[in-house]
């Protein structure tokens, strides 16, 4: 009884499932498949960012939105974005490319991408700071 339960709250987990289908994907489509699952992330964290960005534009612009009580995010919401790209960054360097070139290529636009990402919420939670 046991062994059957325990068999069927694997599968019915996704987990058993996920790992027996991966098993069967050659290296290259799992560098693929894990390098998509971190842009998927990256992709909200981009538009996170964007609507940070937009609020502090408007409330450095000043006018209506300034004098209705709009407010620059925190430090602490830009931070703990940082934290999350620096997250999904992490997760690339596990990610194996098998040593081919085009693997290698596509993990490191996603690190670039990454990057980037960082750079521009390291500006605007200086842009939020000078807002304040």
């Amino acid at each position: 009884r046991e062994s059957v339960d325990s068999s069927s709250q694997r599968r019915g987990n996704g987990g058993w499932n996920t790992a027996v289908r991966q098993s069967h994907q050659s290296p290259a489509d799992r560098c693929r498949a894990d390098v998509a699952a971190c842009m998927s992330t990256v992709d909200s964290l981009e538009q996170e960012l964007g609507e940070l960005e937009r609020v502090t534009e408007t409330v450095a612009a000043g006018g209506i939105a300034a004098s209705m009580g709009a407010t620059c995010p925190k430090d602490t919401t830009f931070l703990h974005l940082g934290d999350r790209l620096e997250k999904a960054l992490i997760s690339l360097d596990g990610v194996d490319t098998a040593g081919e070139d085009e693997l290698r290529a596509l993990r490191k636009g996603a690190v670039r991408r990454i990057q980037a990402l960082i750079e521009r919420g390291d500006a605007a939670r200086a842009r939020a700071e000078a807002a304040r």
